[in-house]
């Protein structure tokens, strides 16, 4: 009984999409208007709220913004609309713009004078993705991956590496453009100003004192409830840490949110134990990282973006071998200028042997040989660029 169940959910939801789809596609696209999605129906962040903040000193635009809870905060110039309604899909199909940072499943169909505007949400790829990553993936997925390739016009990109992997595994048509000119919400890394403002009332907001050394263990997901393979040794990364800098360790804990559940009560006992902050609920990932002075992650490109601040990034991977062979990596995590622990026992170790100018050498060569496109100026161009699509 249970499998006709989900047969006839399956099926009713098919006939919705279809209707929903033919109904869509005869309406008119409205002038002006542009709909924004954030990692499927999340609040204003990432770059689509980078792009949205340099849209609104335009004149007659429409600026939609598809959320899950109504009760986000949204600046006043966005209008929110609840995410995956009729009323979303509506606004998709009557939109002159789509504006999004992951690929999202279509309940409405392009029409061919719409634009569809890619911020990808990864700024660098260590873990395969996309095509490169098939045999790994599921079928729904990759459908929607191939048609969602083949309707994009434009896809930003930060850095050689992410062009060449786009080229490669992202089912792109020859029409579609790779915008050279960086990633929107990294932006703010050449605005120091803007830095340190964003540091001190992050650091304000959890409660961290302005002279503390702070950490973030930021895992990506894995296709595993084993917690283990989440666990650190923190009071022993804080004793390291606070005995190298010679200051007051604060760890702050953000889980992905495919895993956030499974390391509620392991964050909890760290909290109670005051060894650590958990902020898996912090919207805006990148003002966390300017909040903090080194990361420790995985398989994550947010390690990316920290050598990109300057800052300090260490890979600990107890899984590495079998995480390698369920999803597989671009390249050996040896290679990358960030130092590897496979155990708590190794990362301490790492911690106490870590060569700051030696690790900064090593950085800056890694960015130079990548050919990074970030300049500070992302938003303004790719703005540029939707704009004068929007007009043809």
């Amino acid at each position: 009984m249970e499998m006709v169940r989900i047969f006839s959910v399956k099926v009713y939801h098919i006939i919705i999409f279809l209707f929903l789809s033919k109904f869509m596609s005869l309406l008119p696209i409205k002038k002006g208007k542009i709909v924004f999605s954030n990692f499927q129906g999340s609040g204003f962040g990432d770059s689509p709220a980078e792009i949205a903040k340099k849209l609104k000193y335009y004149k007659g635009l429409d600026l939609v913004w598809l959320v899950k809870d109504l009760d986000e905060p949204m600046p006043k110039y966005i209008r929110k609309v609840k995410y995956r309604s009729v009323k979303a899909c509506y606004e998709l199909g009557t939109a002159n713009a789509w504006v999004d940072n992951v690929r999202d499943e279509h309940l409405v169909l392009k029409k061919k004078k719409q634009v569809y505007l890619q911020l990808w949400h990864g700024s660098f790829s260590i873990k395969k993705i996309e095509k490169d990553a098939s045999d790994k993936l599921n079928l729904r997925y990759l459908l929607n991956a191939i048609y969602d390739g083949k309707i994009i016009d434009g896809i930003t990109c930060g850095n050689s590496n992410q062009e060449k992997i786009f080229r490669r595994a992202f089912y792109l048509k020859n029409k579609n453009q790779i915008l050279r000119y960086g990633t929107p919400r990294n932006d703010v890394f050449y605005d120091k100003n803007r830095v340190d403002n964003i540091r001190k009332n992050v650091r304000k907001m959890l409660g961290i004192g302005e002279k503390d050394f702070v950490v973030l263990y930021a895992p990506t997901f894995r296709n595993t409830q084993n917690k283990d393979v989440y666990c650190v040794d923190f009071e022993s990364v804080v004793d390291i840490f606070e005995r190298k800098t010679h200051q007051k360790v604060i760890i702050l804990i953000k889980l992905h949110p495919n895993i956030k559940n499974i390391g509620i009560s392991y964050c909890k006992e760290l909290v109670n134990k005051k060894v650590a902050l958990e902020v898996s609920d912090f919207s805006d990932s990148v003002k966390l990282g300017i909040g903090a002075d080194a990361i420790i992650t995985d398989y994550s490109s947010y390690i990316y973006d920290f050598a990109i601040l300057g800052k300090i990034g260490i890979f600990f991977a107890k899984d590495y071998k079998d995480y390698t062979k369920e999803r597989g990596l671009y390249k050996k995590l040896e290679e990358y200028p960030f130092p590897l622990a496979t155990t708590n026992e190794k990362l301490i170790e790492v911690i106490n042997r870590f060569d700051l100018l030696k690790y900064r050498r090593d950085v800056k060569e890694w960015l130079e040989e990548l050919k990074i496109y970030e300049t500070g100026k992302s938003s303004e161009k790719i703005t540029e660029w939707l704009i004068g699509k929007m007009s043809k």
